[in-house]
């Protein structure tokens, strides 16, 4: 069956039709290891192993920022509910430098000269252990070999985990509705996010963005547009100021291109401007014009429908773990999700 936030972020069904024996999960983050491969340059900076625990790549990038000062770069955008090791760049000259809240913690160490750029990694390694009360070596093969290929699907990271909607703010910039955008990201409590970021929601809806005054500090994206609201910019120029603004529109291609691979449409180029002919139902359906699209130079760009991720099975005394390597822009929850086929928040 599939779940709530699954058809929310236009995954319509399973691409496998394996039925688990007993209940899989994870236990984020020390179940979920990220290791970044990355593509270094000859560049005259410095170059950093970043290890991070519970904390995602921008927020990562912005504590280093307040700690050392400085321009910091990265390739790829991490799973915050994981343990992961990066690569970063910057002129910036530290042997290491360590930082932790709580639960949160980030380690920085020097390995040598080079520089990183945004978006630029050659892969991911992967390597998962997953949870159970029953033997599921023999099922997770069977649904491995009945796979075969790693759909490219994007997966809830994407959206956002506990509250997908990214997507739905991309929708209503491209409808030009931008009170309605500000009104999904600040408001909108959805039932899989904490209680005290729902109650912040619906405060939302009573004092307007001055409810986000004493917001907790994961919702740093939310606190950024509150301010800039209470500063008396208007609704666009709020959104536009924020860095990660793009996140938005990329969402909802995403959304558009999850809708046509789960009607095994396998394109091989991702809903733009210049591709809305091939996704003109989907467009149509969710009101976007192409003029629209090319307004916001939301293009398309190449990506394989599919991936061989020749996944290795390690079974010990602690379970039964997968390691296997993706290109980047493609997720490990797009496996786990086939393997689990449960609540997301099981493995996400």
């Amino acid at each position: 069956m599939i779940h709530p936030i699954d058809a929310y972020i236009g995954l319509k069904r399973f691409f496998t039709s394996t039925i688990p024996p007993c209940r899989i999960w994870l236990q984020r983050p020390e179940d979920f290891h990220v290791i970044e491969i990355p593509k270094v340059y000859d560049v005259d900076e410095n170059l950093y192993l970043l290890l991070k625990q519970n904390v995602d790549t921008f927020n990562a990038i912005e504590e280093i920022e307040k700690g050392l000062g400085g321009r910091w770069v990265w390739s790829g955008l991490k799973d915050s509910n994981a343990i992961t090791v990066q690569h970063v760049s910057s002129k910036v000259d530290v042997g290491e430098w360590r930082w932790k809240r709580k639960n949160k913690c980030l380690y920085l160490k020097k390995i040598g000269k080079g520089g990183v750029k945004r978006g630029d990694l050659k892969a991911n390694l992967f390597i998962i252990r997953l949870r159970s009360k029953c033997d599921i070596e023999g099922y997770v093969k069977e649904t491995l070999d009945e796979m075969k290929d790693v759909p490219g699907i994007y997966s809830y990271q994407r959206f956002g985990t506990r509250r997908p909607i990214t997507h739905v703010v991309g929708k209503m910039v491209l409808l030009g509705r931008w009170e309605e955008a500000i009104n999904v990201l600040l408001g909108e409590p959805t039932p899989w996010e904490s209680e005290r970021a729902r109650e912040v929601r619906r405060l939302y809806y009573e004092m307007g963005p001055k409810a986000y005054l004493d917001a907790p500090p994961y919702l740093n994206i939310e606190r950024k547009v509150a301010r800039a609201l209470l500063k008396g910019l208007p609704p666009r120029k709020a959104l536009l100021s924020l860095p990660q603004f793009e996140i938005f529109l990329g969402a909802f291609q995403a959304y558009i291109y999850n809708k046509a691979l789960t009607d095994l449409k396998w394109y091989n180029r991702t809903p733009g401007y210049d591709t809305y002919d091939l996704y003109k139902e989907y467009f149509k359906e969710e009101g976007i014009e192409k003029r629209s699209l090319k307004k916001f130079k939301v293009r398309s760009f190449r990506r394989s429908p599919k991936y061989n991720a020749k996944v290795v099975l390690r079974k010990s005394a602690e379970g039964l773990f997968l390691i296997f390597t993706l290109p980047k822009g493609y997720y490990a929850t797009t496996l786990l999700r086939e393997i689990i086929k449960g609540d997301p928040k099981e493995f996400s």
